[in-house]
């Protein structure tokens, strides 16, 4: 436990044992059992359809894992720090969508100690995760907590729920045999401050994931001030530029990002729109930073609503459209959602500048980046994205638009362009894309 002021401060169980060469419960795996793992461990039976489906991601393109993930390491998450999302703890995320069913927050707890309180007040999908992080093929997971109150249904995977959340290099959920995600522990009477350790197998095919907690089918509190895992990779370095970029056209249309002038201090081609009251957004016109590239950045340390677009280019619903670009994802903190993350959108517009929808949402998606994307030296570097689209029916404009979808981080963007076809209100092809050299130049 860690309290006020660092007075005192008990390492969890799988701390003070250590990794001594291999998992903290591999004496656990090569025997029939283990006094200290839960006995609700194991993978949970909750049908198909409960909270929180996400959507397949899809793979970034110009991201292709070239090293392996390093060995298996013992984190020890400090309930201390902030930094993490939505007000959570560093390498923590809240995830409450709706706040009038459920509450999460950091600070003091009912034993002085500090950590996080999950409040369900109703059923939802309130949860609270640990970041996704690269995983060993199996982990050790200890967690000292305390359910104050909770108020189960009657199937038997309702109560408060530690689980993990397993995930392939794309980011989809990969399912465990059983249900979706793997208990640790499924509490459904409440009690005093305990410690819950379990060692558990990722789902074939899973290579990363999340610890959660939450009140499935249930309502209640509870309290954790310590949690550590065994078993966390460094995540695999993977390679940048163009080569793995789906095939895309040379611009015919390029925005000038290389000087001032656009709205709220953008460059010339672009705009950003930062809404009134809108906290912890940085931006940046100019040389980027480490390169010889010039664009802009954008940092954003609280979620909220910063956005930056392109100028509008002429299109023709029904048309194919190439939107494309150079960027690097410096840094992102983003939830489990399909949709959270940095997000490449193209927003398209009618005659009266009224926002036209495509089926699948209010905006095309292009891209949306959960991850850095260091180069193969480890480090960020510039790299290419691109898409091919069809416009929303309707529209005569659009913009290429870039955010953090309920979610931090920092990016750098050295160009922007697009590809419009000879039915699309194609302009005279720009030359060469952008004006610097670089691993994100275009064709």
């Amino acid at each position: 436990m860690e309290k006020m002021g660092g007075a005192v401060r008990r390492m969890p169980v799988a701390a003070r044992i250590g990794v001594g060469g291999g998992l903290w419960a591999l004496g656990c795996l090569m025997a029939s059992g283990c006094s200290g793992t839960s006995p609700g461990a194991g993978v949970g039976a909750e049908p198909p359809g409960g909270p929180m489906q996400n959507a397949p991601l899809q793979p970034p393109p110009g991201l292709v894992p070239a090293v392996p993930p390093g060995p298996a390491t013992l984190r020890e998450f400090s309930m201390n720090t902030p930094g993490g999302l939505h007000g959570a703890p560093e390498g923590l995320n809240f995830v409450i969508p709706d706040a009038a069913l459920a509450q999460a927050s950091a600070g003091p707890l009912s034993d002085a100690s500090v950590g996080f309180t999950l409040t369900a007040t109703a059923p939802s999908d309130a949860v609270v995760c640990t970041q996704p992080k690269a995983m060993a093929p199996s982990i050790g997971v200890s967690a000292r907590l305390k359910v104050k109150a909770v108020q189960p249904g009657p199937q038997p995977f309702t109560g408060m729920s530690v689980e993990l959340r397993a995930r392939d290099d794309a980011g989809n959920l990969v399912s465990a045999a059983e249900g979706r995600y793997t208990v640790v522990k499924n509490i459904r009477e409440a009690g005093d401050f305990t410690t819950v350790q379990a060692t558990v197998p990722l789902p074939a095919g899973a290579t990363r994931g999340e610890v959660c907690f939450r009140f499935p089918g249930a309502t209640g509190v509870v309290e954790v001030d310590s949690l550590a895992i065994d078993g966390l990779r460094a995540e695999p370095t993977p390679m940048s530029g163009t080569s793995a970029v789906p095939t895309l056209p040379p611009p015919t249309k390029r925005f000038d990002l290389d000087e001032p002038g656009g709205g709220s201090g953008a460059p010339a081609g672009a705009d950003f729109f930062i809404a009134k009251g809108t906290a912890g957004v940085t931006t940046h016109v100019g040389e980027i930073d480490g390169t010889h590239a010039a664009g802009f950045s954008l940092d954003v340390s609280q979620p909220g609503d910063a956005l930056v677009c392109s100028h509008a280019f002429d299109v023709v619903g029904g048309a194919t459209v190439w939107p494309q670009g150079g960027l690097r994802v410096r840094s992102v903190t983003a939830d489990t959602r399909a949709f959270t993350g940095l997000s490449a959108e193209v927003r398209a517009y009618d005659q009266e500048n009224v926002l036209v929808s495509p089926a699948e949402g209010a905006f095309v998606p292009l891209q949306v980046w959960k991850f850095p994307t260091p180069g193969p030296s480890g480090t960020p570097e510039l790299g290419r994205f691109g898409k091919e689209i069809t416009v929303p029916t309707g529209a005569v404009t659009a913009k290429i638009c870039l955010r953090f979808a309920e979610a931090t981080g920092g990016v750098d963007v050295d160009w922007l362009g697009v590809t419009q076809s000879s039915n699309a209100g194609a302009s005279t092809p720009a030359q060469g894309g952008p004006r610097h050299p670089g691993p994100s130049a275009s064709p």
